[in-house]
């Protein structure tokens, strides 16, 4: 049964393609790419630090479930929280659009909390 599941999961993988920002390589002109193009910090009305990021369809197909975390961390390195973000309402994304979402640290009551940012973003290509 495991077996079957893993075949599964792997054919919906490659029939239905997937990115992320963080997988190498110079990727096909016919899969899309998002790069964050702006990140702007932010507080929420209930007072929490939060980042409203802005991505870009830089690929050469329309993508979709966009969502990216963000990741604070300290002088150590470590996450002490994330905030994440989920584009279009998980819809569709044609080539060169843009989509922006908020994502809300909720552990954090500032922007100087944390040390540095950094983050990852993943997405499925429409076929």
């Amino acid at each position: 049964m495991k077996k079957a599941i893993l075949l599964l999961s792997l054919f919906i993988l490659t029939a239905y393609g997937c990115g992320s920002s963080s997988s190498s390589g110079g990727g096909s002109s016919s899969q899309a790419k998002f790069d964050i193009i702006a990140i702007e910090k932010t507080m929420t009305s209930y007072d929490r630090p939060s980042l409203k990021i802005t991505v870009k369809n830089t690929g050469g197909a329309t993508g979709y479930n966009v969502g990216c975390r963000a990741y604070a961390r300290n002088a150590a390195n470590t996450i002490i929280d994330t905030a994440s973000t989920f584009f279009a309402g998980l819809g569709n994304i044609p080539v060169n659009n843009t989509a922006m979402d908020e994502g809300v640290f909720f552990n954090l009551r500032s922007h100087n909390d944390y040390t540095t940012l950094t983050h990852e973003c993943s997405w499925l290509t429409a076929r």
